[in-house]
């Protein structure tokens, strides 16, 4: 009774996370407030100098005066007319005021936050892959997608330089069927693309190299997502943790088809609020082998009437 409950609270805390996380890392988007805020800056800056204009022209419709009324006024006090002559005459009569404001032009000054939100993205996602010993790009099979339409997003995913034939992609295309996901980007192909200096490099995280392998991961998966494939991008730490759980799974299974009392024993440790529905709710996005485990384990403990009734 202290091994179960330990074993599946495990499963929500790790793994039902790390596959949300795994999620969220292919198919973020940049914040909202963000956008608002720079749109917001926009339009105050874009008034500010609207105002600027206004406060110009009423001056210049207060002060138009004729050149014989200034020599006039200026006469009794024995000064005569300046000529203002050249590019940076000033006929007010005023001191010239430079404004960065109203020089510079609203999409100068506008933040481009979604660049920066990617660039931070992929400074992140080159810190995290370091720590985790390496990115895998994990592509998940799907009853909507079509085996055409597979072919031709994992031939733009791996380019038009490499050659592969209609029947390599099929052979791909019926082990992602048949194994429910297909792991098509790892340690291997990172050092193939960016040389092995620099995959040191980002292994002891050099910040500039972090960087370009963040960028290069989110450039490989915006590739399939393009295509509306279903990813998920996952550390090698965590590929072995999903092996781990899959293992503890069969184990927690085979307990429970032995005899009647042990079944009961593991259904009463799961509970419904507190195990049930994270690993529910993380259903689609955990890995496959995972899943077929937990579903197997499920099967064998529908036997409980009460935990029948949970689900």
């Amino acid at each position: 009774r202290g091994v179960v409950p330990a074993a599946i609270d495990w499963m929500v805390q790790v793994i039902a996370r790390n596959a949300e996380a795994g999620h969220d890392r292919v198919h973020a988007r940049p914040n909202k407030s963000a956008a608002s805020s720079a749109t917001k800056m926009q339009e105050d800056s874009e008034s500010a100098v609207d105002r600027m204009d206004v406060d110009v022209e009423d001056d210049s419709e207060n002060t138009d005066d004729s050149d014989e009324e200034r020599s006039e006024s200026m006469a009794p006090l024995g000064l005569a007319q300046q000529s203002y002559a050249g590019t940076h005459s000033n006929p007010l009569g005023r001191p010239h005021v430079f404004s960065p404001e109203a020089a510079s032009s609203s999409a100068a000054k506008k933040p481009d936050a979604i660049a920066r939100f990617h660039e931070q993205r992929a400074a992140m996602l080159g810190a995290t892959g370091s720590a985790g010993h390496g990115w895998y790009l994990v592509l998940h099979a799907d009853d909507i997608h079509s085996s055409t339409q597979i072919a031709d997003a994992i031939r733009e995913f791996l380019g038009t330089s490499n050659y592969y034939t209609d029947s390599l992609l099929q052979k791909v295309i019926r082990a992602l069927r048949l194994y429910g996901q297909l792991v098509i980007w790892g340690n291997l192909e990172t050092v193939s693309q960016i040389g092995a200096t620099q995959f040191h490099l980002w292994m002891d995280r050099d910040g500039v190299a972090c960087g370009r392998v963040g960028a290069m991961m989110v450039e490989r998966f915006n590739r399939l997502t393009k295509h509306r494939l279903f990813c998920g991008l996952v550390t090698r730490d965590e590929l072995m943790m999903e092996q781990r759980a899959v293992a503890l799974l069969q184990w927690l299974s085979e307990v429970a088809r032995s005899c009647d009392p042990l079944c009961q024993a593991v259904a009463e440790c799961i509970l419904p609020n507190r195990h049930l529905v994270p690993l529910l709710r993380a259903d689609f996005k955990m890995s496959a082998r995972v899943t077929k485990a937990w579903y197997s384990l499920l099967l064998t403990l529908l036997a409980v009437p009460t935990f029948k009734s949970h689900l």
